[in-house]
């Protein structure tokens, strides 16, 4: 700068260093918009990733439940079947022993082999109830196992999923 007084009116130094103020700030206004963009962006591909996911478990279980129920029911509907179909052959076997019994033998054995027909009936249908309620628990259970074994491992790809999504 030199001493004489029209010069004054302008310090160039004054404007490169605020030339250099607006720029830098510009710069970095600029980089925190980038960075802020950037970060709205992941947590909308999160969000969106996290979502897709629980709609997925969702509709997992919910398929799950449905072919647990179908089988439940064809299961017992099975059951069901054979308890009629062992109830209507012992019936026929008893009326077929009575009807033997009567003709051939004395009334006295008939007494004696209705108790025996009888005794034979509730044999069979307990152990046919039981078959029913084993099978049944044993679905239950491997349904039960089968949507727990589903849903971790649905969480399991969506903790690593979100992780790499962070990352």
């Amino acid at each position: 700068m030199s001493s004489n007084s029209a010069d004054r009116g302008i310090c160039w130094f004054c404007v490169s260093c605020t030339v250099v103020v607006v720029v830098v700030l510009a710069v970095a206004v600029v980089v925190v918009v980038v960075v802020v963009v950037v970060e709205v962006v992941v947590v909308v591909v999160v969000v969106v990733v996290v979502v897709v996911v629980v709609v997925v478990v969702v509709v997992v279980v919910v398929v799950v439940v449905v072919v647990v129920v179908v089988v439940v029911i064809v299961v017992v509907e099975v059951v069901v079947v054979v308890v009629v179909v062992v109830v209507v052959v012992v019936v026929v076997v008893v009326v077929v022993v009575v009807v033997v019994v009567v003709v051939v033998v004395e009334v006295e054995l008939v007494v004696v082999v209705v108790v025996v027909v009888v005794v034979v009936v509730v044999v069979v249908v307990v152990v046919v109830v039981v078959v029913v309620v084993v099978v049944v628990v044993v679905v239950v259970v491997v349904v039960v196992v089968v949507i727990v074994v589903v849903v971790v491992v649905i969480v399991e790809v969506e903790v690593v999923v979100v992780i790499v999504v962070v990352v």
